[in-house]
């Protein structure tokens, strides 16, 4: 297991198969929500809590984890400022290699291409629209970038966003390196809030 610091509160950590071998979980019950992967990822926080000084009190926790074709997983382990609530909540979502292939990342410039894209679908479509507020937004470098996912949703309606989408932006090249790039070092932002 290797341990980066990215930010004050963002950790990337890099689990090799060895490394859940070690901890008796395979691949496939690793992608899996269960009791094992709650004891690794424990584990993680308490050497986070005990080498970095990162504590989880009071915050919401962010977890990413990817899986990279070389059989390794990458994971970003994020805290996030909640003023609202003081109970400590852990969301997690995973990307299988599998996954990988199934999405698009899309760059809008400015706040106001990525509100009047949405302007646009919101008088088009409700579903299109309430499913692109499911879908994750990065800022990296003054840029926003959002990720259309196919998992979860019909081809048709992922296509149909897909057209619409390329007719304001356009898509980044690898999409696979970049959703890795913007989960590592991009801010993380609620779609539902962005506008108000």
């Amino acid at each position: 297991m290797v341990i980066e610091k990215i930010k004050e509160n963002k950790f990337k950590i890099l689990l090799s198969l060895k490394d859940l071998e070690e901890e008796n979980i395979n691949i496939h019950s690793f992608m899996a929500s269960n009791m094992e992967n709650q004891e690794i990822l424990k584990k993680i926080l308490i050497k986070l809590k005990t080498d970095y000084n990162f504590f989880i009190d009071c915050k919401n926790l962010l977890v990413d984890t990817f899986y990279v074709c070389n059989r390794d997983f990458i994971m970003i382990i994020s805290s996030l400022e909640n003023e609202t609530e003081n109970i400590p909540r852990v969301t997690v979502s995973r990307s299988s290699y599998k996954d990988i292939d199934t999405f698009n990342v899309y760059k809008f410039c400015s706040k106001d291409e990525l509100n009047v894209f949405f302007n646009f679908i919101s008088s088009t479509s409700n579903l299109y629209y309430n499913t692109l507020l499911n879908c994750p937004l990065y800022f990296y470098n003054g840029i926003y970038f959002l990720i259309l996912s196919q998992n979860g949703i019909s081809e048709i309606i992922y296509t149909s966003i897909d057209k619409y989408l390329s007719e304001f932006t356009f898509k980044v090249n690898k999409p696979n390196n970049f959703y890795i790039k913007l989960a590592e070092y991009g801010d993380k932002i609620n779609l539902e809030t962005l506008f108000i």
